[in-house]
């Protein structure tokens, strides 16, 4: 996954979970072309439910549940223990991914 479908301009403008006539090129979901599309948001479907929206939602909680320790108004360890995996785990996913790229700086506490 996924499989993509472009506009006459090459642009991406679906993902599909499966090959179809009009998704035949697949594409990585690390593909830079794909995370931008579901950054910007897929357009949604007229009434139907949107999961570029839920990823985006998501991403906002993570980053609150962060900012709120780094302020320490709140502790890690006060978050159930699958919270706590979930969050270290995507953590441990985004330096894998990102290498030591943070949106702290040095001199600022960190998360963990």
């Amino acid at each position: 996954m996924p499989y993509v479908q472009r506009d006459k301009n090459g642009e991406i403008v679906a993902l599909w979970k499966e090959k179809s006539d009009i998704a035949a090129e697949f594409a990585f979901s690390a593909d830079p072309e794909v995370e931008a599309f579901v950054a910007n948001g897929a357009p949604p479907e007229t009434g139907e439910f949107s999961i570029a929206s839920d990823l985006q939602m998501v991403r906002v909680i993570e980053d609150l549940i962060n900012l709120l320790i780094t302020k320490g108004l709140i502790v890690l360890t006060d978050l159930p223990v699958a919270v706590q995996n979930k969050l270290l785990q995507q953590r441990a996913r985004r330096e894998r991914l990102l290498g030591s790229f943070s949106i702290i700086s040095e001199g600022d506490k960190g998360l963990f």
